[in-house]
């Protein structure tokens, strides 16, 4: 697992949460609960994210069944039964477009309508990854500032425009 070798501190403890069902109860939110979603990035530099078809392959290198896979524990691990599934979709906290991986640990689900939906999230991503490859915003920034708050992160980048 490449964030277990990047962030083996948190992998441990993300993991750990997600096999035992750590918070069952626990409805999806604007925002992920840190516990189960802390974040998770892949050891790559800003060129090579912002080479064209980068986000896709980083996310085509999981089979269906690995995807699918992931899917359910996260449903699982916030709470969500087969019925609410559609309201939601399995996002990444730190977007594939800066970085993010596909663990586990950066996986959640994402309501579909709401203020602090997936549209929003993906003008969030859009606008990080224009930054990043500009040079206006490092990457690591970008990272860390939308794994703290991606609401906050784009009411300062987006909204605030």
């Amino acid at each position: 697992m490449i964030l277990c070798r990047v962030v083996s501190a948190l992998c441990g403890v993300a993991t750990v949460a997600l096999a035992l069902g750590a918070s069952p109860n626990a409805a999806a939110a604007d925002l992920p609960d840190a516990r189960l979603t802390p974040g998770g990035v892949l050891p790559v530099k800003a060129p090579q994210i912002c080479r064209p078809g980068y986000a896709p392959s980083t996310l085509h290198a999981l089979t269906p069944a690995e995807w699918h896979k992931r899917r359910l524990l996260v449903f699982q691990a916030y709470g969500i039964d087969r019925r609410e599934r559609a309201a939601y979709v399995i996002n990444h906290l730190i977007p594939l477009e800066i970085g993010g991986s596909n663990e586990i640990a950066n996986l959640w689900p994402l309501a579909k309508a709401g203020k602090w939906n997936t549209v929003r999230k993906a003008k969030l991503v859009r606008r990080l990854h224009k930054l990043v490859c500009s040079g206006r915003l490092s990457l690591q920034e970008a990272q860390r500032e939308t794994a703290a708050d991606w609401i906050a992160t784009y009411r300062n980048l987006v909204s605030a425009r």
